[in-house]
């Protein structure tokens, strides 16, 4: 059985902030373009031509970051049932086939003009302008990289990564336009190369990290392991494996399977996934949807619960009775193995009034996760399946009990249904 646990829809308010940003960042993108570019022309400063077509390409990946995270807000339809997601990494894929390309055609140029080069004929404006750019990149960078993780974007985390990275490439011209005036042309040139070299290999990895988000790559090992501990800590929850999750833009989506009683009811084990669900969401505020696969679990050690008549072991005598039974006995149960069995006296014996329900509070203390009886009122059934106690019948015939927990150990008896009136059989499970 699958469970799919989905709806869960970013704020539009978050993708709203990431748009802002990425405006914010081409707008400053372009006053750095025109900036460098300009002053690159009119003083013959390679570098900061270099630096500009650094810049103009940022403009068209802030663009792109804008218009993907405009689109991965949109509500899934018929066409795409998962949503718009993956339009980011779309976008980052794009961004970085520009940016590698830009990093491209500078080193192209740049080496065309190791034969023809030029010293600087005044350095003061370049030099303002490169400082210029690496102190605006710098702000932009730490900006973009915070909202980024604040709302879960992926591509304005990236971004803001390549803004910070293009600080080096300020800095970088900046030496470069002070070596060219001290009369050291070729200096520049490399440094154009050098910024080149450096536009590209960022392109690469943008790139790398886009395809792998498309390709469905594992994510972060910590997120599955937390995942899974916070599964494991859930009640009735006996196991966990195959956690998966894939990653679609600023959001994870995840598959998983739990393994809960084989005999637990339908409703039981559905309310054991939603607790699931919550709290891994909780704990993954990027998790968007998890479909939860609910297995039957296979039973390696359990305590069992019988009500008996004296406390001789596995050779007292079973009682007819739940609430009026002397003693419950308790069986630890490992691999097949019968261990410390136990008797304790019944509460409920001496109870003036609800002693079926005295009986079974003992059994829920003594943390006994079968109960085997010949009958059993309304109340204390209740309580025991509502804490996921499973309740069998004992078997027809005179059988030790030895026998009986074994054949409770094999899941080889009825489970009651419905509790048991005096003089009445329970409806049995066909």
């Amino acid at each position: 059985m699958a469970v799919d646990k989905g709806g869960r829809r970013r704020p539009s308010s978050e993708f709203d902030k990431g748009r802002t940003v990425a405006m914010i960042s081409a707008i400053l993108m372009v006053f750095l373009t025109i900036l460098k570019g300009s002053v690159g022309l009119i003083y013959g400063s390679v570098a900061l031509q270099a630096d500009a077509v650094n810049s103009f390409s940022d403009i068209l990946a802030s663009a792109l970051v804008w218009s993907g995270l405009k689109l991965a807000n949109r509500d899934p339809d018929k066409k795409f049932p998962f949503g718009y997601y993956r339009a980011e990494t779309i976008a980052s894929l794009i961004v970085a086939a520009m940016v590698s390309l830009t990093g491209l055609s500078i080193i192209w140029e740049s080496i065309f003009s190791i034969f023809n080069p030029e010293p600087i004929r005044q350095a003061l404006l370049p030099l303002v302008a490169a400082a210029t750019s690496a102190a605006v990149y710098f702000l932009i960078g730490r900006y973009k990289r915070n909202v980024g993780e604040e709302i879960g974007s992926r591509a304005l985390i990236a971004d803001g990564a390549h803004s910070l990275a293009d600080v080096w490439a300020g800095v970088i011209a900046f030496a470069g336009i002070f070596f060219s005036a001290a009369g050291f042309p070729h200096v520049e040139i490399l440094v154009a190369i050098a910024i080149g070299a450096y536009i590209l290999k960022e392109g690469a990895q943008l790139a790398k990290d886009a395809i792998f988000s498309l390709m469905d790559a594992a994510v972060d090992l910590e997120n599955v392991k937390r995942i899974r501990e916070v599964a494991r800590g859930v009640e009735g929850v006996m196991g966990v494996h195959d956690v998966r999750l894939r990653r679609a833009g600023a959001v994870l989506f995840g598959e998983m399977h739990i393994s809960v009683r084989k005999d637990l009811p339908l409703e039981h084990a559905h309310r054991i996934s939603n607790i699931v669900d919550k709290r891994v969401c909780d704990a993954e505020p990027e998790l968007e949807s998890i479909t939860i696969h609910i297995d039957p679990a296979t039973r390696k050690g359990n305590r069992i619960a019988v009500p008996v008549s004296e406390d001789n072991g596995l050779f007292s005598e079973v009682s007819p009775h739940f609430a009026r039974a002397p003693y419950i006995l308790f069986v630890d149960v490992s691999d097949g193995t019968l261990e410390n069995p136990t008797a304790i006296e019944n509460p409920g014996v001496s109870a003036d009034s609800k002693r079926g329900i005295e009986t079974a509070q003992l059994i829920l203390d003594q943390d006994a996760e079968i109960l085997v009886t010949r009958e059993i009122g309304a109340g204390p059934f209740g309580i025991l399946m509502g804490e996921l106690v499973t309740i069998l019948e004992y078997p027809e015939g005179n059988r030790s009990l030895e026998e009986v927990v074994k054949l409770a150990y094999s899941d080889s008896l009825s489970p009651f249904e419905n509790p048991s009136e005096p003089g009445k059989k329970h409806k049995r499970k066909q």
